[in-house]
């Protein structure tokens, strides 16, 4: 399973689009110019993120002035005070299978499910009806 967190953007470089039509009919313009232009491709090192697996805490995986993403390990119930984050916080569930209870409203995520949580709510309840894995990203 791949998550692609990325900074939010208005502009769309489609450099390949798998033969697909407008609602004309016509193929959709390409930007592969555009793209070589914005794209880097020196070497990292290594792509892969240290952090600590703490269990029923979330673990910062990264930081940057776009988003903010935690991991975390569930066995029990974990509830997230989200008063000091003016952003959505989406919860992407990697294992397991958890409700996820806000202000009265509650939802059931299994693997591969995302679930966003507008800004405008201040506390988010996880319950993991098993051993479960999330995601939680959001704006800093």
């Amino acid at each position: 399973m791949i998550a692609e967190i990325q900074q939010s953007s208005d502009i769309t470089y489609r450099i390949h689009d798998f033969d697909r039509r407008d609602d004309q009919g016509n193929t959709r313009e390409l930007h592969k110019k555009e793209a070589l232009e914005v794209l880097s491709i020196e070497p990292i090192k290594t792509g892969k993120v240290s952090y600590a697996d703490q269990l029923n805490e979330p673990s910062r995986l990264a930081s940057c002035a776009h988003f903010d993403i935690n991991r975390i390990r569930l066995s029990r119930s974990l509830s997230r005070d989200l008063k000091e984050t003016d952003s959505f916080v989406i919860y992407l569930c990697l294992e397991g299978e958890l409700t996820l209870e806000v202000e009265g409203h509650s939802v059931k995520l299994l693997k591969g499910d995302v679930y966003l949580v507008p800004a405008i709510f201040n506390k988010v309840l996880l319950k993991p009806k098993q051993d479960s894995l999330v995601l939680e990203t959001y704006i800093p």
